[in-house]
């Protein structure tokens, strides 16, 4: 089962125009980093005091509704797919067997939910406001392999760009 207390980062750009983005632990500390290549053809997610490289994935795919996430150390490759509905985008993803699902569950400002597919067990959470720092809780359950955590913060930072980038709000 889920975890009743979430582990929360909040996101910040480091500079007012940038597109990278600091994740920010609850102590206050920058513990990783999203940094993103000219115009965004590159995006890569690094711990913050190594910078070494633990998830990246070009920004270009051949198709516009798919992703491809590369795990560096451990050879994980994740391919997140975007599918529609009516009125409701999504976007799946298979880890270690398991298959969950991002979906959008406002339309007021960007919010999004990360749930385990065949549980429904809430797995992570990702909150933009406007005039508020972006967070993201992540619901830790037992047995997650190593580098899940850190793919659900990379890949909410990136679904939640999507969305913003489509509507055109941002609180971060």
């Amino acid at each position: 089962m889920g975890s009743n207390q979430p582990v929360r980062y909040l996101i910040k750009r480091p500079r007012r125009m940038s597109r990278d983005k600091d994740v920010i632990n609850e102590n206050g500390e920058i513990v990783y980093r999203r940094l993103s290549g000219t115009l965004g053809s590159l995006k890569r997610f690094e711990e913050a005091i190594t910078k070494e490289v633990i998830w990246k994935h070009p920004a270009k795919f051949p198709s516009p509704d798919k992703r491809e996430f590369i795990n560096p150390r451990t050879v994980t490759r994740v391919l997140l797919i975007q599918d529609h509905g009516f009125h409701q985008t999504w976007y799946r993803f298979t880890y270690s067997g398991n298959n969950y699902i991002w979906k959008s569950v406002s339309s007021l400002h960007t919010e999004l939910k990360c749930y385990h597919e065949d549980s429904g067990i809430l797995v992570a959470e990702f909150n933009d406001r406007i005039g508020k720092p972006s967070s993201i809780n992540i619901y830790p359950l037992s047995g997650w392999v190593d580098g899940f955590q850190e793919f659900l913060i990379f890949s909410g930072i990136d679904v939640g760009e999507t969305i913003i980038d489509c509507y055109g709000t941002t609180g971060y």
